[in-house]
């Protein structure tokens, strides 16, 4: 018995998935071979948007056939977030701002390789990347919260910026990995 099949149809870049328990799930690309439309068995939609170089930007989502599509995440990278100087913090090309349904990631300093920095940065006292979290006002008792980045309240983001590092190998690899709090 086959647990799933995969049939792809070369004219229009779409990919059909058939698996036992998930049932039917589809992938249409762009002529780039990038995702732009995931759909599931249950109605469950995935939207993408890419800006020229070819990175995620926006994704666009629901969770069944009876929802509405909300912009669920925003990716603002440092060149195109209006930054006076990206270069000075390597940010030319890199994530800076990830916004999701957990909160808010910023990234904010890069080595020349593209690794993110390690507080105490050399430079600037900064660290590499800090996540604020959505605080408990937001939600609401008994529903689910499905984050709407059209109408993001900054003020839903906790003022807490919990920082977490990484240390790297030669190879780019994350070595060690220092979470929140003291929470390793």
């Amino acid at each position: 018995m086959t647990v799933f099949r995969t049939s792809a149809r070369q004219i229009a870049d779409i990919m059909d998935r058939h698996h036992i328990d998930r049932g039917t799930s589809r992938i249409a690309m762009d002529a780039l071979g990038l995702p732009v439309i995931t759909t599931a068995a249950k109605g469950a939609r995935t939207l993408m948007a890419y800006d020229n170089l070819q990175r995620p930007t926006k994704i666009w989502a629901r969770d069944a056939a009876a929802d509405d599509t909300t912009l669920r995440q925003i990716m603002t990278y440092g060149d195109t977030a209006g930054l006076t100087d990206p270069e000075l913090l390597n940010l030319r090309g890199q994530l800076y701002i990830h916004k999701d349904e957990a909160g808010q990631l910023t990234y904010t300093d890069y080595d020349f390789k593209g690794n993110l920095l390690n507080p105490p940065s050399l430079r600037c006292g900064r660290a590499g990347f800090y996540r604020q979290v959505i605080t408990d006002n937001a939600l609401t008792a008994y529903q689910k919260y499905v984050v709407n980045c059209d109408n993001f309240l900054s003020s839903h983001l906790s003022n807490t910026q919990n920082t977490t590092t990484n240390e790297y190998d030669a190879l780019k690899r994350i070595r060690k990995a220092y979470y929140p709090e003291n929470l390793n």
